[in-house]
């Protein structure tokens, strides 16, 4: 038996969905968001190391119906309804013949009702979607790099972001909007970078309103047009754009090349002077919204002037009718110029690193 596997014996686990033995220590959590906790699972009749998430605030025996259970409800089942659809073939169109798991986590299994379809566990009460196990986020490969003084080179954030810009259009090809799109929804399984968190996904072309329990998106990585809706003071209305998420894929490729957020100093400047925390918030926001000021740092043009073109022309654009379908950037001469190297020959392995570390959901909260 090797020591992984003794240690296991000891470390404190349950059995989920009768099949996978979850890790319940601090050592087994591998993320933790607003409404649901990751932890390292192994199914016990193949072996195979998973991922199990479970929502947190439900249970079908204790919240019955309350708003809060039914938007998480609807979270968890817009998640598996994704995660189905991701997995069949492409019909038609750039990515046709592609395989969907070369761009998305892949769904193992999830908890059913008494009629088979998506639910809560019949055991336990509560909801649980399995999937593949990654090594790590982008978030982790920001953070391993800054504290190891490590600066990427120009090719390797050519790599990622031509990865980056095919996986969200992959998305898009498929019909839907990411709407919360940053570093640590971006993870590593074998060298290669996937998407995940999946629940927040909407149709594109669905109109959401200021009420919308569901919405989700990060403050660091939104649109201005989302800082705008989100900071409107009346009933406003908002339809979904694939260009949301061109911006912030542009916000996430620009931090993985210099390292930080890049709105983050303008947010703990708000932070800093708001007599408030709920007024530093409002304020940052209406920054965002409104501000015409480029947001990309000098730092960005100092590392690689082409990709602080690509960036400042194409992606991190304030007006979104200027702002470029993510479809459309592969023909841009940033990425078309890209080596046809796999994406896995430009990322390491887990050596050094803190798998999906709690602490860097955390900081990506804001």
């Amino acid at each position: 038996m090797g020591c992984a596997q003794g240690l296991l014996l000891f470390a404190p686990r349950t059995v989920v969905l009768g099949r996978y033995l979850v890790e319940t220590d601090e050592g087994g959590l591998l993320g933790e968001g607003r409404c649901s906790k990751v932890r390292r699972g192994t199914c016990l009749k193949t072996g195979q190391q998973v991922a199990v998430k479970e929502y947190s605030g439900f249970n079908v025996f204790l919240d019955g119906a309350t708003q809060q259970a039914m938007t998480i409800f609807t979270q968890f089942r817009q998640q598996v309804r994704v995660l189905q659809h991701l997995r069949e073939p492409f019909s038609s169109g750039e990515f046709e013949g592609v395989d969907p798991s070369s761009f998305f986590v892949e769904l193992i299994d999830f908890s059913r009702d008494a009629c088979g379809q998506p639910g809560p566990d019949g055991e336990t009460g509560n909801l649980y979607i399995v999937t593949t196990l990654a090594e790590y986020s982008l978030q982790d490969y920001v953070r391993w790099n800054r504290s190891e003084g490590r600066a990427p080179g120009q090719k390797e954030i050519q790599q990622i972001a031509k990865s980056l810009v095919r996986i969200v259009a992959a998305l898009h090809a498929k019909g839907f909007v990411h709407m919360d799109l940053k570093p640590q929804n971006l993870l590593v399984f074998d060298g290669t970078v996937k998407l995940i968190d999946l629940d927040g996904c909407v149709e594109a072309g669905t109109t959401i309103c200021t009420n919308d329990t569901g919405f989700m998106f990060s403050k660091l990585y939104c649109a201005p047009e989302v800082a705008r809706f989100v900071g409107s003071k009346e009933r406003a209305s908002l339809v979904v754009s694939p260009l949301l998420d061109a911006w912030s894929i542009g916000m996430t490729i620009a931090e993985v090349a210099c390292l930080t957020p890049v709105l983050y100093s303008k947010y703990k400047h708000h932070r800093e002077t708001a007599r408030t925390p709920q007024a530093a918030e409002r304020g940052f926001m209406d920054w965002l919204g409104h501000s015409k000021a480029s947001p990309l740092p000098h730092a960005i043009n100092a590392f690689d002037p082409e990709l602080h073109t690509f960036l400042s022309e194409c992606l991190c654009v304030y007006d979104p009718e200027q702002r470029m379908d993510l479809g459309r950037c592969s023909c841009h001469p940033y990425i078309a110029a890209c080596e046809a190297e796999a994406p896995q020959e430009m990322l390491p392995r887990t050596a050094g690193f803190t798998c999906c570390a709690v602490s860097s959901n955390r900081e990506a909260e804001v």
